[in-house]
């Protein structure tokens, strides 16, 4: 994968590839550094002049990518929604040195309880505390089995790991999965919420001519559990409208009907008009917003409206993100547009601009 990344973006003429490859100091960050490249890719696909940034490019915190395109300087800040990383990282180091000695590649299927995400301090601590308790199980088991057919099955109660056996050389991990899950709307939202204000906070660190420029956010997604519609209701808030009157209905009872659609559509606007964050949005519709805030239903309109704020609005560290870029399990790409950011970093036209009017595959 590392070796065709980095041919198509050469063919694509991306900036310093090779400092940014050859700045990772370990496998955890290996993998991020995939991920700034496929969001790289996504870029130069779409005709940005693009340049990888190392992590010392700037005195302070530095953002993965620099794009230009009609004289538009974009910073990208890259971050990977996968399985829990610190989950991965702990296991992949165990099994590196553990299998060091033996002729076997060792793959992880993670279970329920270590494939939901989790952003809060105190639930990481009880799943590290299940995946040390699980690598001692393996390790013993592991030590006392005599291996007839392969693959062999090891089951930690949370962890399977399936040994296969390899033909020469040391042994070493394979790939680590985790169950099919629906995971729970205010977990998802958290954990999304945590990763998307830990990134948002970088850009207080910029200073001067680096604070004029839009500043992304782009999540390459592994995950089946996170998908475009849920960023949506994250960013913007959750979808809601008033039913449509069938046409069905005597003429009476339609015309009742209606009135009371009515009805409610006024109380839903003006119960909008007298929440905290409606002046933010009319000053966002008088700068250029206005036919995205209706499209979204920010602004109420022909019936559809937002439940709540979304992250853009509630959230204050979200105002140094100019948007969300979003690349799904499937390769599919989205952009979220932030039509309250920070003014220096405001553009309406931003999507236009970076990605050639459409949201495409890439």
């Amino acid at each position: 994968m590392l070796e065709s990344l980095i041919s198509e973006l050469r063919s694509f003429h991306c900036n310093s590839i090779q400092e940014v490859v050859t700045d990772v100091p370990n496998l955890n960050k290996f993998s991020s550094m995939i991920s700034e490249l496929k969001m790289a890719l996504v870029m130069v696909r779409n005709g940005n002049k693009t340049t990888m940034l190392s992590d010392v490019c700037f005195e302070g915190k530095s953002p993965d990518i620099l794009c230009e395109k009609n004289l538009t300087n974009v910073y990208v800040e890259v971050t990977k929604l996968n399985e829990n990383p610190y989950i991965s990282e702990k296991i992949i180091t165990y099994l590196r040195d553990f299998l060091s000695i033996y002729s076997y590649r060792v793959d992880v299927r993670l279970k329920y309880d270590l494939s939901v995400p989790q952003a809060l301090g105190e639930e990481r601590r009880k799943q590290n505390a299940l995946v040390e308790t699980c690598i001692e199980k393996f390790d013993s088991t592991f030590k006392n089995s005599t291996f007839s057919t392969f693959p062999f099955e090891i089951d930690t109660d949370h962890m399977v790991f399936e040994i296969h056996k390899i033909d020469y050389g040391n042994g070493y991990p394979g790939i680590i999965t985790s169950e099919c899950i629906k995971v729970p709307e205010r977990d998802l939202r958290e954990y999304v919420k945590y990763r998307l204000l830990n990134k948002a906070e970088k850009r207080t660190e910029f200073t001067g001519v680096h604070r004029t420029y839009p500043y992304i956010l782009a999540f390459d997604c592994e995950q089946e559990f996170i998908g475009a519609d849920d960023l949506d209701r994250l960013l913007y808030g959750v979808d809601s409208s008033i039913p449509i009157i069938s046409s069905t209905f005597p003429p009476s009872e339609k015309q009742k009907l209606e009135i009371w659609r009515d009805n409610k559509f006024k109380t839903v606007l003006d119960s909008k008009k007298q929440e905290i964050y409606w002046k933010e949005i009319d000053d966002a519709k008088k700068d250029g917003w206005n036919e995205f805030l209706l499209e979204k239903g920010i602004i109420p309109n022909n019936y559809e409206y937002r439940l709540d704020e979304g992250l853009f609005l509630s959230e204050s560290l979200m105002k140094n993100v100019s948007g969300v870029l979003f690349k799904d399990k499937f390769g599919k790409v989205f952009f979220f547009p932030n039509p309250f950011c920070f003014s220096e970093i405001n553009n309406p036209y931003l999507e236009k601009i970076l990605f050639n009017e459409n949201n495409q595959s890439n």
